[in-house]
């Protein structure tokens, strides 16, 4: 009789335990990245404006982190509809206003579950403190003249709370000086991919206009053309500006974008 109910004992606890794990595993796996800014959280149930990877978003609303729902090993309740649900209840919890989903996987192999990516965005005006990393390091830019070989350094500063940035570049050959701004037109989830376009004065008179892409959301490449119609190319990221290897850096990085052509 011992042996009986010892027995029943231990299979009421695997069944108790079985159980157990199926509540936990009801929730998608949940990894999220906080831009660093101060927004209040609302209720699950708030209002969300969803927008898709390539679809234009206000002007008003910038990215205030990311988000992504995956696979926890034994998610259940996890289609399509739920996973949105469970997307958007969590954009509420940081305070989110709107997302835009650049991210959506189907039941496979690996996963009887949707798995679903998305940024988080809110109002300018909703974000009571700027992000605490609003002095990270400038983007480093240089840019090449591709009619002289003139070769130009400098940094851009992005401002806080907007999608533009401050540039300010210098001649390493002539000493030039080029001020002006970027600004991002097309966002894309935690920037790689995002497309925007630039515009900057030189103190000779001559106007540069670029258009550029990340290639990472800290890293990418661009051209450009100016009053006199010369071709310029750029690039841009964290590194350290060495104007003797420039040259042979743009001859590398450019090789494969097929950049050295004469018309923008």
């Amino acid at each position: 009789m011992k042996v009986l109910s010892l027995f029943l004992r231990l299979e009421n606890l695997l069944i108790f335990l079985a159980v157990a794990n199926l509540l936990v595993g009801c929730s998608h796996k949940i990894d999220q990245l906080n831009y660093g800014y101060n927004v209040s959280s609302k209720e699950k149930a708030c209002p969300i404006a969803v927008y898709y990877k390539y679809q234009e978003i206000p002007a008003d609303l910038i990215p205030i982190g990311e988000i992504k729902l995956g696979e926890s090993g034994l998610t259940s309740n996890c289609g399509k509809e739920r996973t949105l649900q469970a997307l958007k209840e969590q954009a509420c919890l940081n305070g989110a206003d709107a997302v835009q989903i650049n991210e959506v996987h189907s039941p496979d192999l690996y996963s009887t579950c949707y798995r679903m990516g998305a940024v988080l965005l809110a109002p300018k005006e909703k974000i009571t403190q700027e992000p605490g990393n609003e002095h990270k390091p400038p983007l480093m830019i240089v840019a090449r003249n591709l009619k002289n070989g003139h070769i130009f350094s400098g940094k851009s500063t992005s401002v806080p709370a907007s999608h533009s940035s401050s540039i300010e570049l210098k001649g390493v050959n002539n000493g030039q000086i080029c001020t002006g701004y970027a600004e991002l037109t097309k966002i894309v989830q935690g920037g790689t991919g995002s497309l925007g376009k630039a515009e900057l004065l030189c103190r000779n008179g001559e106007k540069i206009f670029a258009d550029f892409v990340y290639e990472s959301p800290r890293k990418g490449y661009g051209r450009g053309i100016d009053t006199s119609k010369d071709i310029y190319q750029f690039m841009f990221g964290d590194f350290e500006i060495d104007p003797e290897a420039l040259k042979n850096s743009f001859e590398d990085y450019f090789k494969d974008k097929k950049d050295n052509e004469t018309e923008i």
